[in-house]
């Protein structure tokens, strides 16, 4: 079990890392004139065309109910447009700096709606940590 959850927490830091990267990218693929929207649009539509044949294949879809695909779909646009929207506010002219010391206010977002939402404790230690990340998006930006 703490294999799985080291795994899952490794997992976690590569993807912060990955999206930390691709809007870096943008920036370095925009400078070479190469069309980056339609090569991430691409990207990102073949691999969410494997991982869906793919999860087919296993049976694992079938196994959603219509309930919990409604909220995949939901998970999925909502991430979709958090990323589309970083990227656009970097097009426009946003600093890479401040793009991503404003990810870090999803933390403090994600703890309240799971305060609010879900019932879920918030101790002293957990609001002085929400506080710092508020303050270090803020004092960056």
């Amino acid at each position: 079990m703490v294999a799985r959850e080291v795994a899952g927490m490794v997992l976690m830091a590569l993807a912060g890392c990955s999206v930390a990267t691709l809007v870096i990218l943008e920036s370095v693929v925009k400078g070479l004139h190469l069309p980056y929207f339609a090569l991430m649009g691409t990207a990102n539509l073949v691999a969410g065309i494997s991982l869906s044949v793919a999860l087919g294949c296993r049976g694992e879809l079938s196994k959603l109910s219509l309930h919990q695909l409604k909220w995949v779909w939901v998970r999925g646009i909502f991430g979709c447009s958090t990323y589309v929207l970083m990227l656009l506010a970097v097009v426009v002219g946003a600093p890479l700096g401040a793009s991503s010391a404003l990810q870090s206010i999803n933390v403090v977002v994600a703890a309240l709606l799971g305060r609010v939402f879900l019932g879920e404790p918030l101790c002293g230690l957990h609001i002085a940590a929400l506080g710092c990340s508020f303050t270090g998006a803020v004092l960056v930006t």
